[in-house]
């Protein structure tokens, strides 16, 4: 535990430095399955990869962010676990709409125009 504590600190100050303070610390770990915590803490998760991710990214490839992660989304060699991550486009023809979406969603001002978006997931 300590030892996890000590590596989010490092990473909460370079995410910290990356985004010019921006960026709030990512305040704990997860140390126990996915499927077993809350949807809202699910969220939280997600958030606060994406905003890490995103800090990388802007340091590799400025202005690129969304070509790279695009490329890195599509390359199956990548693997978790010893399990191959397959991209959701090497299998899925509408995955452009459906990032799309997702895009317009994060975008989105109001909860009334998430909530349409939304809508379209369900049907």
């Amino acid at each position: 535990m300590e030892k996890q504590q000590e590596k989010r600190q490092t990473l909460n100050a370079a995410i910290s430095s990356l985004t010019s303070g921006r960026t709030s610390p990512i305040l704990s770990t997860l140390n126990t399955s996915w499927d077993d915590i809350s949807s809202a803490q699910q969220r939280y998760y997600q958030r606060k990869t994406k905003e890490t991710v995103l800090a990388a990214l802007s340091v590799i490839s400025p202005g690129q962010e969304e070509d790279l992660w695009d490329a890195l989304r599509q390359d199956t060699s990548l693997s978790t676990s010893g399990k191959k991550m397959i991209s959701r486009k090497s299998f899925d023809p509408s995955s452009a709409i459906i990032d799309s979406l997702v895009k317009t969603y994060y975008q989105a001002d109001s909860w009334q125009t998430k909530r349409q978006i939304l809508s379209i997931f369900c049907q």
